[in-house]
């Protein structure tokens, strides 16, 4: 029994859901894909977001869509290729640690050498295994003040290697990755594409992302996992509580459902989604809340206040960040 229910969890942990931003990045990063192949010249974009948008989500369907691995053998023995690969900015950054972190990821256990022959190797092994997209990961970290130094290095060595390869290069990041393109013009003229994925803001509007997000996950919920019907994650008053929960954040939104799933699923009721199970689901979590409490006990209209607030402060808040990273990025 405990099988089959969690065969059910990760069905349902699968779902991916495209609401209006995420389908406009989707497209966003198509077209630099298709275009780059087509035009034969570097068209590459930045994807970036706070944690827990669905950046990571993105780039694994991309890689679904377009990655095709094989083994070809010839001459000189049996070559792997593969047309998308996804690596990751070191935490130190520089031009030979980039280029080492991703040959390992290739599959050099070892690699040696100065930072340009590191990076012919890459090159060549790029080119060998046939490499049509790099999504590259954690790219918000060339914009902490502790790689200021570098940064410019870092962003000409990126443009360098979208030149010479000639395929997309997808850099993945946090909010701050917004203004790289300010600070470097031959960095811009490769990266032209900027694609923001944002938290979800609170609407009961039926057409609006979060409540069309909700009505998507509770049908997919209801669907797979054969429940009785019960409460609804597009209800008033659970829209209301997952918000309050997690501040729209799609990552802490899903592992709140996820857990409430689970709860029921494991239940002996025979019926469909509790408002126990919400409350239970949130009880240990370490949630990016705005509430005092958990959030399934506030009662509504106190609840709907707490988010006017909320967005009010956000606001507020977003427009003193950029201000800050504006200021570090300056030469």
């Amino acid at each position: 029994m405990r099988e089959h229910e969690d065969d059910l969890l990760k069905k349902f942990s699968q779902v991916i859901v495209f609401y209006e931003n995420a389908r406009l990045a989707y497209s966003f990063v198509q077209d630099a894909i298709e275009d780059t192949m087509i035009r034969g010249i570097p068209t590459s974009a930045i994807i970036y977001g706070v944690s827990g948008t669905g950046k990571s989500t993105l780039c694994e369907h991309f890689e679904k869509i377009y990655g095709k691995s094989s083994a070809v053998e010839d001459a000189g023995g049996v070559e792997f290729t593969t047309t998308v690969i996804n690596f990751e900015i070191p935490a130190e950054i520089t031009i030979k640690g980039m280029a080492r972190n991703m040959l390992i990821a290739l599959g050099d256990a070892a690699p040696t050498g100065s930072s340009e022959q590191m990076t012919y190797k890459l090159i060549t092994v790029l080119k060998t295994a046939q490499v049509q997209v790099i999504f590259l990961d954690e790219i918000q970290r060339l914009c902490y003040a502790t790689t200021k130094e570098v940064r410019f290095r870092a962003l000409q060595w990126l443009v360098s290697l979208a030149n010479k390869l000639k395929i997309a290069i997808i850099l993945v990041g946090t909010e701050e990755c917004a203004d790289l393109p300010n600070y470097n013009q031959a960095f811009r003229r490769r990266f032209q594409t900027l694609i923001e994925l944002k938290e979800f803001t609170f609407s009961q509007a039926a057409n609006s992302d979060y409540m069309g997000t909700l009505k998507a996950l509770d049908e997919a919920l209801y669907s797979i996992s054969k429940l009785p019907r019960g409460l609804h994650l597009h209800d008033p008053s659970i829209s209301a509580a997952l918000y309050l929960a997690t501040g729209g954040n799609l990552e802490f939104l899903r592992a709140i459902i996820y857990k409430a799933l689970k709860r029921r699923l494991r239940s002996t009721d025979n019926t469909g989604l509790q408002k126990e199970d919400f409350l239970a689901a949130c009880e240990y979590m370490n949630l990016p809340t705005i509430a005092d409490l958990n959030p399934f006990a506030v009662p509504l209209p106190d609840a709907l206040h707490a988010i006017d607030q909320y967005r009010i402060d956000l606001l507020a808040q977003k427009e003193k960040e950029r201000a800050k990273i504006i200021k570090a990025m300056r030469p």
